[in-house]
């Protein structure tokens, strides 16, 4: 009879495991399902530890359940062909690299404000916080400005702990913040507004030389900038018009892939932002 009871007990314990991740039901072989588990606690630990932040985790999670629902699609005949499991295990080598450049990218995760301080200060850095995350979503600021604005921001929070070591802060203190926080503002507004508008970055190997022709195209436009064959409101027109072909190709990869027709017609829009750019330098009407 114990022998029984502990039979029982086993089998609740691992079907009661197995039953935690959402879709994810029966053992599978190539380890598949231990990956997806693995892949659930990185994303936890990135929030925990301060690696991730609340919108990465999201974009994360949702890549994942991406995932899952396709498993379930190819687990509809009870099976997982070699061909499948193939497929689903280049999904998860993607989400391992995402969730490992989110967890290492230059928008460092600012330790979250502890406590509540007089004269609005811990609402000023929660809104500081929130204004750099939006210029990255945005792309109104490039990874370097943000990295650059979070150090600022991490800066301030040491002052802060280091004045808050008497166990409080005075008038002068808070004005001392306050105007560290000014300057902080200030220096989000220039970097979200300055002439470089910030294009997001082109992920996976496109075929056909797709990537690289994104990247020699963006680079063009920082020299142009540079070298002063550029200003401002023309490079902010042509990132504009190269952060459309982005998109269009984040929407032509929905089902996962680029077919031939869809990628001539991303390298047409490219040809024409080539175009745009070498009239853009050698328009003679510049002034400088």
């Amino acid at each position: 009879m114990r022998k029984v009871f502990l039979a029982i007990v086993c089998a609740v314990f691992v079907f009661g495991t197995i039953a935690t991740v959402p879709a994810v039901q029966g053992d599978w072989r190539g380890g598949i399902r231990s990956r997806i588990q693995a892949s659930k606690q990185k994303i936890e630990q990135g929030i925990e530890r301060g690696t991730l932040n609340r919108y990465e985790a999201d974009k994360l999670n949702a890549e994942l359940g991406t995932i899952l629902n396709k498993i379930d699609r190819m687990k509809a005949d009870g099976s997982l062909s070699q061909r499948e499991r193939d497929n689903i295990n280049n999904d998860l080598n993607r989400l391992d690299r995402d969730i490992f450049k989110e967890k290492h990218d230059a928008v460092s995760t600012v330790p979250a404000v502890q406590g509540d301080w007089r004269g609005g200060i811990r609402s000023r850095i929660q809104a500081s916080k929130q204004k750099i995350e939006q210029g990255i979503e945005r792309g109104t600021l490039n990874r370097y400005e943000a990295d650059k604005l979070n150090a600022e921001l991490g800066t301030i929070l040491n002052k802060i702990d280091r004045m808050k070591a008497d166990g409080s802060l005075s008038q002068r203190e808070r004005d001392n913040i306050n105007n560290d926080l000014n300057r902080l503002d200030r220096d989000i507004f220039k970097e979200k507004h300055d002439a470089v508008t910030t294009v997001p970055a082109v992920q996976g190997d496109l075929r056909g030389g797709i990537s690289s022709r994104i990247q020699a195209l963006k680079q063009k436009i920082a020299l142009g900038i540079e070298q002063g064959t550029l200003n401002r409101r023309e490079a902010r027109m042509l990132n504009k018009e190269l952060g459309k072909i982005l998109n269009k190709i984040e929407r032509m990869k929905a089902d996962g892939r680029l077919s031939q027709w869809e990628r001539k017609r991303i390298k047409r829009d490219l040809d024409r932002l080539d175009r745009d750019i070498f009239r853009a330098k050698r328009n003679d009407n510049r002034r400088y």
